[in-house]
């Protein structure tokens, strides 16, 4: 007979894995109805952001940045390229590599952007002290850390809060 490796029962509900997937969840539902009013989805807005964050750049250091693969960058920058966000630049010095830069659209479009994650993020920590909030965010990180994802310097998500909130 092989080992079962079935948790004790009620150990799946209180596992780890389990708690950051429902947290995932219902972060994400809250992202997705605070962004909604934007034509673009939440991983071409990170492209926006990364834009705004760093100047012009390639696909390529983009997918690095997020640990996806650039095929799925470059699919991202069409859409950004069609809807008029971004657009083409040449790298000073190397002719193959393509840099993309916001437009003016696009950098409204990472200000409204900023304004929906910010509203998220006050919802999302309204049951937390500041102090528990940067506590969170810093356990959080190192989960990712520890599930190999990368070691983001500050936030990958700057926003902007509302006015009345911090």
């Amino acid at each position: 007979m092989g080992h079962d490796n079935t948790p004790p029962s009620g150990a799946w509900r209180d596992s780890l894995p389990f708690a950051v997937w429902r947290t995932e969840k219902a972060v994400s539902r809250v992202v997705d109805q605070n962004l909604s009013g934007l034509p673009v989805s939440t991983t071409q807005l990170g492209c926006c952001v990364t834009i705004a964050e760093n100047g012009p750049t390639s696909a390529a250091e983009i997918a690095r940045h997020f640990r996806v693969s650039p095929q799925s960058i470059v699919a991202a920058f069409a859409k950004l390229e069609e809807g008029g966000w971004v657009r083409r630049l040449p790298h000073p010095s190397h002719r193959r590599i393509v840099l993309f830069d916001l437009t003016a659209s696009g950098i409204e479009l990472v200000a409204e952007g900023r304004r929906g994650m910010g509203a998220a993020s006050v919802q999302v920590a309204s049951g937390l002290d500041p102090d528990e909030q940067v506590m969170l965010a810093t356990l959080l990180q190192k989960v990712v850390v520890a599930s190999g994802g990368a070691d983001l310097p500050g936030s990958a998500w700057p926003v902007d809060a509302p006015h009345g909130d911090s």
